[in-house]
């Protein structure tokens, strides 16, 4: 069922489920890319819950990696098997930044949201090499 996927979409996520249905068609890709960065721009944050606790000891690249690939690959699984195209547009999520947003646009957050931490990888690996 769609609200078991949810459950498993918010584990695999730390999306917390709100129900409902939306009372608008999801938005574009960019569009809920451009709310995001204007959220941030106005000084949002992410909340205690959402922040990662410090790792006391070093997790090696490929114990990182293979945890990395089986999160996403359980949220791949969870909404390609229990998600028909039409249910990604019609239940919600509650987002901490965004608020209610649909799956699909969940699965739009996770796209960017994944790219925009890979860039602040890039750039600090960046600054520490010259």
């Amino acid at each position: 069922t769609c609200a078991a996927a949810c459950r498993k979409a918010r584990a695999a996520s730390g999306v917390r489920a709100s129900g409902g249905k939306p009372n608008r068609p999801s938005g574009s890709f960019e569009e809920l890319k451009a709310k995001y960065y204007c959220k941030l721009d106005e000084g949002a944050k992410a909340s205690s819950r959402y922040v990662p606790k410090p790792i006391l000891h070093r997790a090696g690249k490929e114990k990182l990696l293979d945890k990395w690939n089986k999160v996403n690959s359980k949220l791949i699984y969870v909404l390609t098997h229990n998600n028909s195209e039409q249910e990604l547009d019609a239940y919600l999520v509650k987002h901490p930044l965004l608020g209610r947003i649909t799956l699909r646009e969940l699965c739009y957050f996770t796209v960017f949201h994944t790219q925009h931490h890979l860039n602040s990888i890039a750039k600090t690996h960046a600054a520490e090499k010259s």
